[in-house]
């Protein structure tokens, strides 16, 4: 479920990262590639 959170900061999963951005290992929300 995309919670529509994008921005570049902390994050749990890709939802908190969506609808274009992906969260990486580190916790950190990013572009793909």
């Amino acid at each position: 479920m995309c919670h529509n959170k994008e921005f570049m900061g902390l994050c749990k999963s890709d939802d908190d990262c969506c609808p274009h951005l992906m969260c990486y290992k580190y916790g950190w929300c990013g572009w793909d590639g």
